[in-house]
């Protein structure tokens, strides 16, 4: 059963009855009377079965599941055993993976509970990224010819941005 909804298939100008609605979006029946009598979802009137608007049933799926989402600022990670966004411990980061595109992948340590951070970032962000923290560039780039460079480095003092070749 997921934890997030996805809300393409609600029809907004229909009435789902809470069998419908937990069809629709993959969940017990249970659960969505349980969202009707504690959590709000708005229903037609007090009659049983309960009726749900679908415009209701939308704006009540498109608020739960991003009550759930947490923004990083560009130079945290987010710690999926903190669940929180933290900034890299010891403000150290590596740059493990390159990309031809110009992306990259940064690595670094959670300063709260030491677990393996990872972020993609593109050329501009990894420029600013570095401003907040010290970047250890130990990536392989891949071509699409397959053929591997190996680059290893530091960030500190370049004028240009490592990810572009």
């Amino acid at each position: 059963m997921p934890k997030r909804f996805s809300t393409f298939r609600i029809k907004k100008n229909l009435l789902y009855t809470t069998e419908e609605v937990a069809k629709l979006l993959g969940a017990k029946q249970q659960t969505v009377q349980q969202w009707i009598w504690r959590q709000g979802l708005q229903t037609v009137d007090d009659r049983i079965p309960h009726l749900v608007r679908g415009s209701a049933l939308f704006e009540f799926i498109k608020i739960k599941n991003n009550r759930k989402r947490q923004k990083c600022a560009l130079h945290e990670f987010y710690c999926f055993s903190c669940k929180a966004p933290r900034p890299a411990a010891f403000d150290e980061a590596d740059l493990v993976k390159r990309l031809a595109s110009g992306g990259g992948l940064l690595s670094a340590l959670c300063p709260v509970c030491a677990c393996s951070l990872h972020k993609w970032v593109s050329c501009a962000q990894f420029a600013a990224f570095s401003q907040h923290a010290k970047v250890a560039i130990k990536a392989v780039l891949h071509t699409q010819n397959d053929t591997w460079i190996n680059v290893v480095g530091d960030s500190q003092g370049r004028s240009q941005c490592p990810l572009q070749d």
